[in-house]
């Protein structure tokens, strides 16, 4: 979003209010920044360990679990923002 133009501080200039959230697909920052796809964070997790048999052990769940469970972890605690922006200033992480 930086990249872009978007990130907190140039959109809170616009409005001070602004509840921002930012989901990033890296597992971490900086100039190399590695992968956090969902099959990878499944097995990071233990959700691979608690599928599949004892010849098919780990094994990844049929489905994307981690990517649509972050998007409903961060909208949560985006929500709790809202009841305490009246009272703050600047990023509340």
């Amino acid at each position: 979003m930086k990249r872009l133009g978007l990130d907190y501080p140039v959109l809170a200039k616009i409005n001070p209010r602004l509840v921002y959230c930012a989901i990033s697909a890296s597992a971490r920052p900086g100039p190399t920044p590695s992968a956090a796809y969902d099959q990878i964070i499944q097995g990071l997790s233990g959700v691979m360990a608690i599928n599949g048999d004892e010849r098919l052990n780990p094994l990844r769940a049929g489905f994307r679990c981690a990517t649509p469970s972050a998007a409903s972890r961060r909208l949560c605690h985006a929500r709790r923002a809202f009841p305490s922006r009246a009272h703050r200033r600047g990023p509340v992480h």
